[in-house]
């Protein structure tokens, strides 16, 4: 193996796959490197929509990549259920009209607005739905192909939607200027596609959002079998694919000079990093974000079989105070998953808080009293709250690692970052039109 390389690709999931293929398609060195605590479930990295099954299967195409690693049937439909403020809403269902519609109804002028538009153009639900679902795909098209990231302005969403779905956008937009309950409602799910959680929307946040809230929402089944096909893809290009862990990051002169493996790999000696990943903490890597919420995970044993799915919990607190928002996940063997996005210190002890979580959650009717917790950990899942100072900042998260003998932490200079801490104003198809323009990372 070549020591010396343009780029060490850091990550665990399709997106980091990807980029590692397009810089070796183009010529350049490449390794792709999963180190052992990066985990495969990451929920940033799982889940995706119509405009970004669009624009993987471009991106697959474009690079004449093995596209039987990411076929249809890998990605499996995902509905979830949001309560925020008791109310509850089933959404990601594969029917956009059906999915618009669980808010519309909560808006008597809102639903008014939609009757009238679909009547006016002699649209119906089916015409609505196979319009969107077309115009989106087309889009995630578009976007590989055609745009970065500072190119993608409201223009291009609208371009991109039939005018008379536009202007059912064009009346959400009006109530959500006015409606408190409305915004709520769109941060609680815009958390949920993005782990950051904040009140505040751009108009560009707002149209993308739109669309997030009409679609369905697909889960990546990332198996080991898919794993082993991504790296021979990747061997086959003359990459090199590393399952290891990371020991430690050496730096000249603030830029990538080593990369210290675990095993009998060795050394690494990329000209740039780029990592894909939620928590970059057990790396060994700091930032300098303030406002971070952790995970805490409690597994319970049903006192009664509910039905599968997944369940959001956002409340009037949801917004500022020390718990984010809450997940529980159901599965069919009577256990329930429970995940608490909390504000902690970094001395906390689990078995500490672990009555007040359970407690919470019992007086939320989260879980029922009967319910038995079987354990309670701390995971490496993470929620970015985006205030007032990470909003107006010119650059997003900067990464740090210990450059010198005192082991301080320092920002570096060609390590680029790609999740959940960074200002993802487009969720996964930000991260996505990043990742594809490669030329960054070379």
């Amino acid at each position: 193996m070549n020591k010396n390389i343009d780029t060490l690709i850091i990550g665990n999931n399709i997106t980091s796959f990807l980029t590692s293929s397009q810089i070796l398609k183009s010529g350049h060195d490449a390794v792709y490197l999963k180190d052992q605590r990066i985990k495969s479930n990451d929920p940033y990295f799982k889940f995706y929509g119509p405009i970004d099954l669009a624009f993987i299967k471009t991106w697959i195409s474009d690079i004449d990549e093995e596209s039987s690693i990411f076929k249809k049937s890998n990605f499996e439909l995902a509905p979830f259920c949001l309560l925020v403020n008791s109310k509850r809403y089933e959404f990601a269902s594969p029917r956009p009209y059906l999915n618009y519609s669980q808010v519309t109804r909560q808006f008597p002028n809102l639903h008014a607005q939609l009757q009238q538009i679909l009547a006016s153009e002699q649209k119906e639900i089916s015409d609505f739905e196979e319009d969107f679902l077309t115009a989106v795909s087309r889009l995630g098209e578009s976007l590989c192909r055609y745009k970065t990231i500072h190119q993608v302005s409201v223009a291009t969403f609208k371009s991109a939607l039939p005018d008379y779905i536009y202007d059912c956008y064009s009346s959400f937009r009006r109530e959500f200027k006015n409606n408190s309950e409305l915004q709520k409602l769109m941060s609680s799910l815009r958390c949920i596609y993005t782990q950051s959680i904040e009140l505040t929307f751009s108009d560009l946040e707002l149209i993308y959002f739109f669309i997030v809230l009409l679609s369905p929402r697909y889960r990546f089944i990332w198996s080991l079998a898919l794993e082993a096909q991504a790296k021979d893809a990747i061997e086959k290009l003359g990459g090199v694919t590393l399952e290891d862990t990371i020991e430690e990051f050496s730096f000249s002169n603030a830029r990538p000079w080593a990369t210290q493996l675990a095993s009998y790999s060795g050394v690494v000696a990329p000209s740039k990093m780029a990592i894909f990943s939620s928590n970059v903490e057990r790396l060994g890597i700091g930032h300098d974000l303030s406002s971070v919420y952790g995970c805490i995970k409690l597994n319970y044993k049903m006192s009664d079989n509910l039905l599968s799915g997944e369940y959001y919990h956002f409340d009037a607190h949801s917004f500022g105070s020390d718990v984010a928002f809450i997940r529980k996940k159901v599965s069919g063997d009577g256990v329930c998953e429970v995940k608490v996005y909390w504000r902690f210190e970094d001395c906390f002890k689990v078995d500490f808080v672990q009555d007040m979580f359970h407690k919470l959650l019992i007086e939320n009717e989260i879980i029922d009293s009967q319910d038995v917790l079987l354990n309670c950990v701390a995971i490496d899942e993470v929620c970015l709250l985006r205030n007032h100072g990470l909003l107006n900042a010119r650059e997003n998260v900067k990464l740090k690692f210990r450059t010198g003998s005192r082991g301080k932490l320092e920002s570096v200079k060609g390590v680029y970052y790609h999740g959940p801490l960074k200002k993802n104003n487009l969720g996964i198809t930000q991260t996505l039109l990043e990742a594809r323009d490669y030329k960054t990372f070379v």
